[in-house]
C-alpha cells in the first residue's frame, strides 16, 4: 500500500482496507499512508481492531488532513476516552462531509462527544450512528447539536433505544431546516411520535 501511495503521478483517491485486522500497532503505518496519499478523499477502515491510543493516532491524521471527504469507522469499537481525542478532531476538522460510525456502540457518553463536535464542525453534512446503543440522554444531545448545524443534512440514528429521546428531535426539526433525511428505523418510539418526526421531514 505505501509503495502504490507514493508512486509518482498515480494520486490515490480512494482506500479501502476494510476486515483487514488492522490494531494499534498499525495505526501509524496507515496514518503514514494517509500522509503519503495526499489527495486521499475516501478511507474505509471499518471493522479495525483499534483502541483508544490507535483512535488517538488517526484522530491527530483527522486534524491535519485537508482532502478526506469519507470516513467509515463501522463496527470499530469506540469507548468513551476513544471518542474524546476523536470528537475534539472533529471540531477542527474542515473537510470531512461524510462519516460512517454505525455500529460502534459509542453510548450516551459518546453521542455526548459527538455532539459537542457538531457545534463546531461546519462541514460534516452525512452522519451514521446506526446501532450504538445510545438512549434518550444521547439522542437529546445530538438533538440540540443539530438544531444549531448548518451543514448537517442527513442524520441515520437507526437501531438505538431513543424511546421518548424521539421528542428532542422533534423540537430539533422544528428549528432546523437543513436537514432532508433522518433515519430512527426501530429505536423504540412511540408510534405517534414517529410520525410526528416523518412528517416534519
Amino acid at each position: 500500500l505505501q509503495a502504490v501511495c507514493s508512486v509518482p503521478g498515480v494520486p490515490m483517491r480512494r482506500m479501502s482496507i476494510s476486515e483487514n485486522g488492522i490494531s494499534d500497532h498499525t495505526a501509524a503505518g496507515v496514518s503514514t499512508l494517509m500522509d503519503e496519499a495526499r489527495g486521499l478523499e475516501f478511507l474505509d477502515i471499518s471493522r479495525s481492531k483499534f483502541h483508544p491510543s490507535g483512535i488517538k493516532v488517526m484522530s491527530e491524521e483527522l486534524i491535519t488532513s485537508m482532502c478526506l471527504r469519507h470516513l467509515s469507522l463501522a463496527h470499530v469499537p469506540l469507548s468513551a476516552d476513544s471518542m474524546l481525542p476523536f470528537c475534539k478532531a472533529l471540531q477542527r476538522n474542515i473537510s470531512l462531509r461524510t462519516l460512517d460510525l454505525y455500529g460502534c456502540y459509542i453510548g450516551d457518553a459518546g453521542a455526548t462527544h459527538l455532539a459537542r463536535a457538531l457545534g463546531a464542525n461546519k462541514g460534516l453534512q452525512r452522519l451514521d450512528v446506526g446501532t450504538n446503543a445510545i438512549h434518550a440522554e444521547g439522542c437529546g444531545m445530538l438533538a440540540d447539536a443539530v438544531t444549531a448545524n448548518t451543514a448537517l443534512t442527513v442524520l441515520k440514528m437507526w437501531g438505538n433505544e431513543l424511546h421518548l429521546g424521539v421528542q428532542r428531535l422533534q423540537r430539533m426539526l422544528l428549528k432546523n431546516d437543513i436537514l432532508t433525511e433522518l433515519d430512527i428505523t426501530g429505536c423504540m418510539a412511540p408510534e405517534e411520535n414517529v410520525y410526528m418526526v416523518k412528517s416534519l421531514i
